[in-house]
This record gives structure tokens, sequence and C-alpha cells, in this order.
């Protein structure tokens, strides 16, 4: 089955039974069928349900070598064709498969911002400068929250925050320094989440409904040391609380955020 893959030529009748592979009881075979689907199928060849099972499979993978071979392909193959990272996550419909858009978000910043401190990280997934460079300024995309937000930014400054928060490469005032470059004024989160909460039939308005879900998680990364700002998100969550029309959603991350 491996000599099969390593000699296949890809068309668009035998690409489901080349990501079948991918689940072979083989760890070779399973490694094999990225590395095919690395060098001979681009991302749009795939549906959004193909590329999302990818990422799942490989990531959770019982072998090292298939999760480097995944990993190889998001962040080598995939990115190279993707210079803007929301044009990116928009192949990913994460509205829908927001658990696995936020793996492959996670994975790509976290390589990112610990590459420069790993050659062998390097080696592994087979990264040129080129790729290096691209996966840094990457992890350090700055959202315009003056345009709005959307689910793709929503999710990913969510994400970029946390794992900024938690990195072992960055010393505290580093930390501080760089979630403090990425995330809203205290203010202007305020006002974000004002504005969003009070729009009517959020439950059926699911595009709002999962910004608004990622900026109540941000809350808890913002500095809120400002007694007015902190009194004013307060008074939003207590509001957001008393509403009987809130989503289930939206009152639990408002009871996280306090």
């Amino acid at each position: 089955r491996k000599s099969a893959l390593e000699n296949v030529l890809v068309s668009k009748e035998n690409l489901p039974f080349i990501i079948r592979r991918t689940r072979d009881i083989s760890d070779e075979v399973r490694t094999e069928a990225y590395n095919v689907l690395s060098e001979k199928v681009g991302l749009k060849h795939l549906t959004v349900p193909q590329r999302v099972a990818l990422i799942e499979w490989g990531l959770k993978d019982r072998s090292q070598k298939v999760q480097e071979s995944c990993k190889k392909m998001i962040c080598k193959f995939w990115m190279r064709k993707y210079t803007d990272i929301v044009t990116f996550l928009k192949l990913f419909d994460i509205t829908e498969f927001e658990e696995s858009a936020e793996k492959l978000i996670r994975l790509l910043i976290k390589t990112g911002i610990e590459i420069e401190n790993s050659d062998e990280e390097k080696l592994i997934l087979d990264l040129d400068e080129g790729d290096i460079q691209r996966l840094k300024k990457l992890s350090m995309f700055k959202v315009p929250f003056e345009e709005g937000l959307t689910p793709e930014t929503a999710l990913f400054v969510r994400i970029q925050a946390e794992i900024i928060s938690s990195s072992k490469c960055l010393s505290f005032a580093e930390k501080d320094e760089m979630i403090a470059s990425i995330l809203p004024e205290t203010q202007i989160l305020c006002t974000f989440i004002e504005e969003m909460s009070k729009q009517k039939d959020l439950e059926d308005r699911p595009i709002v409904l999962n910004v608004l879900q990622q900026m109540m998680k941000m809350v808890c990364m913002i500095d809120f040391s400002e007694e007015s700002s902190r009194n004013r998100l307060v008074c939003l969550i207590k509001g957001i609380l008393m509403n009987e029309k809130a989503p289930t959603e939206i009152v639990e991350a408002s009871m996280r955020a306090l």
C-alpha cells in the first residue's frame, strides 16, 4: 500500500482513496498518505470536511511520525500559498468546525513563536527560511479591531493571546508587551461586547454569536486594573445575565468571565 501511494498519479477519482489511507493500520502508510496529500494535492482540491478530517486525524494520531507529517502538510505546504491568515481560515468554516480550526490556529501560532529556538523542529518540518518568516509573521499578526471582527479574526486573536500567555519561551515582560499589542484597549472591547450583546435574535445569528463568545473569552486576558473599565465590564455582564432572551452560550461565557 505504501509503494502504491509513492507512485500514485492523483486524480479526482482516486483522491478519496488516498485520504482513506490516512486511517490505515500501518504507521508508514498513514505517514506516506499525508506526504502524498502535501506534495500532490492542493488545499482547494479538498472539501471542507476533508480538510477538517485530515487535521483531526493527523494531529491526534498515535504515531509521532504521522503527526509530524500532518504538521508539515499544514505549516509548509498549506500555508505556503496563503499570506493572508483570514483568507486561509475561511477555508475551514470556523462557525461549523470551531474545535478543529482552533487546533489549526494553535499549531500555526505556536510553531511561529517557538520555531526560532528549535532547530529540531525546523528539520522535522523541513522548513526553509521563507516558511519560517511566514510563520513568525503569522504568529504576530495584529487583528484590525477598528475594522470589526469576524469569526476568523475573533478566534485567531483569542487563541493568539492564550498561547502567548502560556508560552515558556517568553519572559513575563515579553508576554505583557505582546498581549498589549494584539488585544484591544479595555474600553474598546467593552464597546464591542455592548454593541453585539444588544443585537436582537442572537440565537438566530450564528456569526454574531460566535464573535461575541470569543470576545467574552478574551476578557480574562485584558488588563482591568483601571476601576472605571472594570466597573463598566461588570455592568455589561450583569446586564447580559439578567436578559431572559440571552442565548445559553453567551450566559455561560459571561459566567466564566466574571
